[in-house]
Order: C-alpha cells, then structure tokens, then sequence
C-alpha cells in the first residue's frame, strides 16, 4: 500500500518563448475575375514576409461555368505580396481561359 502523498514541490522556471505562428504565418480570403483570361493574380492585404509558402485554390462559386476545358489549377508565381495561378489543359498543359464572375477561395501558408 503506497503512502501519503507529498507536499507539492515548487513552480519551474519559465519556458522560453515559441515560434511566431497563427495569422502572421498564413493568407486568405476570396478573389473574383472581372473579366475572363488565362491568369487570375492574388494580392494579399499585407505581405507575408517570404515566397516560401504553399497555396491552395479551390473554386468557391463559378454562375457562367469555369471555363473552357477540363484543367487543373496551376500556382504560375509567388511573391511576399502576392501569387498568380491559372487554369492548364488536364490533357496537355496548355493555358485555359478561366470565366469572367468565377470566385475563388485561397490559403497560403509558410512552409517552416
């Protein structure tokens, strides 16, 4: 049969402070083509601080179709305020034109 327990010991030293995260690693939000064309441009409100990140783009709603073709979304470029992407050919890699009036939802996050 164990015994009584102890009294409790004292507090340890403070840990050092983690990594910046949240928010500040991460983008989103919505983006709308005015007018339809090959590549759709992304500005972030504020610069994340490096092109070593990794976007993701879905279509959000699209009210006169995608566009031409089957394709798949391709990221073209990556800048700290910004990336672009486009729409590329499933069958051949070509560019494709994306509509005019399609949304999409994107998320870039810093790859660490």
């Amino acid at each position: 049969m164990p015994g009584p327990q102890g009294p409790q010991g004292a507090q340890g030293a403070q840990g050092s402070t983690g990594t910046t995260g949240g928010i500040a690693s991460a983008r989103a939000g919505l983006v709308t083509t005015s007018a339809s064309g090959t590549t759709v441009n992304v500005a972030f409100s504020t610069a994340i601080g490096t092109t070593n990140y990794t976007v993701s783009v879905i279509v959000y709603q699209a009210p006169t179709g995608f566009g031409s073709g089957s394709c798949y979304i391709n990221v073209e470029s990556q800048t700290t305020t910004g990336f672009a992407f486009s729409c590329r050919s499933a069958s051949n890699g070509n560019l494709t034109t994306i509509n005019g009036g399609v949304t999409f939802e994107y998320i870039a996050i810093i790859v660490n």
